[in-house]
């Protein structure tokens, strides 16, 4: 009875003091250690401060906002004057120059006073409260929809909350500190012994980092790792996890170049160098037991109805960069839900570098379509997710891919990079007459076929395969060229194209019905007229062999070029590129 006493007691004085002293995860006003990063919960959202540079790096814009998502919020140093309790003199960027200015009007703009902020208890609850500003004095910051605002009232959108990311107590920052150290393990590679080692991990390429800069890179990849350093524990850790955020914010993952060849796995290509790595110097961290044992890399494919996983590298697991669209070579999608349907800007896929969230996320990048991210596993293959966290992709360039042909041994194919073909595949460009009644195909000699070039390839006479190259440049030219294509399969550039087909064992141009397919050649007539089909009826001398067409197939036109459905005896009409007269 007496123990129940006790606890009754511990409560009334609790509420005689105001159980909001300890308000969740707000912090007392003398607990607030200016040497650390805290994140800031203002009513329901974190606070987020970007600075804005041009390409010179001059700040042209400070953005100060709410976000939903804590992962998304800024780490800020806060400045308290502990000569006068509650008073927060500034608070700012932890790294940059960017801070929670406002002027005297309690605006946020670039060019703001910093004025400074109480930090009051009320009700059991914290607040920041304008400090200075004629029309901000005694205002409450506030948060309504992720838009900051100085408030006359409280409010729970006021409501904040001083949280450190790192971990509310030393025996917490020490376990995120050791998942830190094994997020960075992959960085390990960096390291032989207590030499730095060249390797493929850091570069100039996709999938690649360049070395950061900052001094801590050389502490963290050394002394965090390598066996005989003391293990992390609570008088350490803080300082520890300081460093590795350092250098983990430091890490900027190269993306793609425009013009690169790409295909998407669910493995780094470093991978199990690192693990060799790591199991040979003994570093404190085990890849195995943080992120399961190594499996083989799976690749994206596309195909005409969606993306399955393949182990192999084929024409159907290559995509092009453009530097907006990430597209399938084989189908001409972007990463959307494949559909003729879609334009353009409907499958682009944006590419960021990936968080560092996890071991094996380092090297990884970022997909969005639209408002999901692209999510890929080693077993479900692709799906899309409203979360960032779940889009993890590795990229490896594509110099050499190959391409399948149709059972004559044809397939047409457009890049937007120079390429080059074996010597045993056959060029050829076709050229259309005034009429659009009629196209020629000529064979070139060169095998380099130049930039944002259509062509017509051909390998033997029967279904085969053969490996494309891309090239930096060519000297080669191709003039007079009336195949075009694109980039993206869509129905954007439909009006009166037509595609390449085989019927009846032979090639016809047949009109598109649902869209323009991607790196394949089309042709365009302008026929007043129109035509329901488009036949290849004239070639050049060395040029396609055995393309015919078949004469009760072949469309009629007058001499004016114009399609006629009903020719009169007697007049002279064109077919199959030839002059004759109707019997």
């Amino acid at each position: 009875m007496q123990m129940k006493k006790n606890y009754l007691l511990l409560f009334f004085i609790a509420l005689l003091f105001g159980i909001g002293t300890l308000p969740g995860r707000a912090l007392e006003f003398s607990k607030i250690d200016p040497q650390v990063g805290y994140v800031m919960k203002i009513g329901s959202g974190y606070l987020f401060i970007q600075e804005v540079k041009n390409d010179k790096g001059v700040v042209t814009e400070i953005i100060r906002k709410c976000v939903d998502d804590q992962s998304q919020a800024t780490k800020l140093a806060f400045s308290p004057r502990q000569s006068e309790p509650g008073l927060i003199e500034s608070i700012s960027v932890k790294v940059g120059d960017g801070s929670l200015k406002y002027n005297n009007k309690g605006s946020f703009t670039k060019t703001a006073t910093n004025l400074m902020f109480k930090y009051s208890l009320e009700g059991g609850k914290y607040y920041l409260k304008a400090e200075q500003g004629t029309q901000a004095k005694g205002k409450y910051l506030t948060n309504k929809s992720g838009v900051l605002s100085f408030e006359s009232a409280a409010s729970a959108d006021a409501v904040i909350e001083i949280i450190n990311p790192n971990g509310a107590s030393p025996t917490e920052v020490t376990l995120n500190a050791k998942k830190m150290r094994a997020t960075l393990a992959l960085f390990q590679a960096h390291r032989v012994g207590i030499d730095h080692s060249p390797n493929g991990f850091f570069g100039k390429g996709v999938g690649q980092y360049p070395i950061p800069t900052v001094a801590d890179f050389d502490y963290v990849t050394y002394r965090v790792y390598l066996e005989g350093h003391a293990e992390l524990g609570n008088g350490n850790a803080a300082s520890e996890m300081e460093k590795m955020e350092t250098v983990k914010n430091a890490l900027k993952l190269n993306l793609p170049k425009n013009g690169t060849f790409v295909v998407v796995t669910t493995k780094s290509q470093f991978e199990d160098a690192v693990r060799a790595n790591a199991k040979t110097f003994r570093t404190k961290v085990d890849i195995d037991a943080v992120a399961g044992t190594s499996q083989p890399a799976k690749y994206l494919m596309a195909s005409a109805t969606g993306y399955t996983l393949t182990e192999n590298k084929s024409e159907a697991a290559v995509f092009y960069f453009d530097g907006q669209h990430l597209t399938g070579i084989d189908n001409g999608f972007g990463l959307g839900t494949p559909s003729y349907t879609q334009t353009e800007n409907d499958q682009k896929a944006v590419i960021a570098q990936g968080k560092l969230e996890k071991t094996l996320d380092a090297g990884s990048y970022s997909l969005k379509v639209g408002d999901k991210f692209v999510k890929l596993d080693r077993t479900g293959g692709l799906s899309l997710s409203t979360s960032e966290s779940d889009s993890h992709l590795f990229l490896e360039e594509a110099t050499k891919f190959t391409l399948n042909t149709d059972k004559l041994g044809y397939i047409s194919f457009f890049a937007p990079t120079a390429v080059e073909v074996p010597s045993d595949v056959d060029v050829y460009s076709g050229k259309i007459n005034a009429q659009n009644s009629v196209i020629t195909f000529t064979k070139l000699n060169s095998k380099q076929i130049p930039a944002n070039t259509a062509v017509l390839l051909r390998k033997g006479t029967g279904e085969t395969s053969f490996e494309v190259k891309k090239i930096a440049s060519t000297t080669s030219t191709i003039s007079d060229n009336g195949l075009r294509g694109y980039t993206v399969s869509s129905k954007d550039h439909l009006n009166n194209a037509y595609g390449l087909t085989v019927e009846n064992n032979k090639l016809v141009f047949k009109p598109l019905v649902q869209g323009v397919r991607a790196f394949r050649a089309v042709i365009y007539s302008n026929n007043a007229a129109g035509a329901s089909a488009y036949y290849p009826t004239a070639f050049a001398p060395e040029g396609i062999q055995g393309v015919t067409v078949d004469d009760n197939q072949a469309e009629v036109f007058d001499l004016a070029g114009r399609r006629v459905e009903a020719p009169v005896k007697g007049q002279v009409y064109v077919k199959n590129g030839k002059k004759f007269i109707q019997k």
